[in-house]
């Protein structure tokens, strides 16, 4: 019976078989090769040790190894290999709701109708000159947003801003999990908060304005959107935030979320 040693790298006991006398073995722990007493080197080794380690990873393999097994790290190269698999690819758009708005614009545009009673007067000759440009600055100006992936996992954002029902072009946006996250907020306040205070506490404003207050109500949670959805990209020193997309529907919201929490692994604050 052969006798017993330990091995070089982490002392583990090693009983080799008979007739094993003057050969390398394999360290069943650590995976090291440890010689056995009055072993030779083998020809065309190449190394008096017989492990290297892995420049990427610090893994110790066998000096002839090519590929390390862990991180993939090529040592003729010097690179790691790519092995990512192709994706599906995936494509979502999120419009601005053009008929809706189109829709309320028109509403609101009626309203100026009983004007024309006193088109005599300059300062309604003026408002009506103005009120449909005040609508299609107000209804018309707003941002779509899509989220687009490749079959390498590349993840764009394009946004396009439309004034006036007129789409300006697009902006490409390269999504970096490493610098970059999902923000959703509710934007309730403003003009629809204002109306909703004037419609509870006045009577008179409720008897004869409240058609009105309705539709501009309507507006500013329909057209202008209750809920927001932000990228933050953090720049070192500070954070800039941009808004992606408005909506009126909370699950229009977490839709866009999940999307890019999913698809472009960022995470949601």
């Amino acid at each position: 019976m052969s006798a017993s040693f330990a091995c070089h790298r982490c002392d583990y006991p090693l009983q080799p078989a008979e007739g094993y006398e003057g050969q390398f073995v394999r360290c069943p722990k650590c995976g090291s090769y440890t010689s056995l007493p009055g072993a030779a080197q083998a020809d065309g080794y190449a190394c008096a040790e017989p492990f290297k380690s892995c420049p990427n990873c610090e893994q110790e393999l066998p000096a002839q190894a090519i590929l390390c097994t862990r991180c993939l790290f090529n040592f003729k190269t010097g690179r790691r290999v790519n092995v990512r698999r192709a994706l599906k690819p995936f494509f979502r758009h999120w419009g601005g709701n053009v008929p809706l708005r189109l829709a309320i614009a028109g509403v609101l545009l009626l309203l100026c109708a009983p004007a024309l009673l006193w088109v005599d007067r300059v300062g309604v000759v003026i408002a009506l000159c103005a009120w449909p440009v005040l609508l299609l600055l107000a209804a018309g100006a707003f941002c779509t947003a899509s989220l687009r992936r490749d079959r390498q996992g590349r993840c764009d954002l394009i946004t396009r801003q439309w004034v006036c029902f007129v789409p300006l072009p697009a902006r490409t946006c390269l999504l970096d999990r490493r610098c970059m996250s999902i923000e959703s907020s509710l934007e309730g306040g403003g003009a629809a908060a204002w109306v909703e205070a004037l419609l509870a506490n006045s009577i008179r404003l409720r008897l004869f304005f409240a058609p009105v207050l309705v539709l501009i109500y309507l507006y500013a949670m329909v057209a202008v959107g209750k809920y927001a959805v932000m990228l933050a990209d953090d720049r070192g020193s500070r954070v800039e935030r941009t808004v992606i997309y408005r909506c009126r529907r909370e699950s229009t919201m977490r839709e866009i979320v999940d999307a890019f929490c999913d698809v472009a692994r960022l995470s949601c604050s």
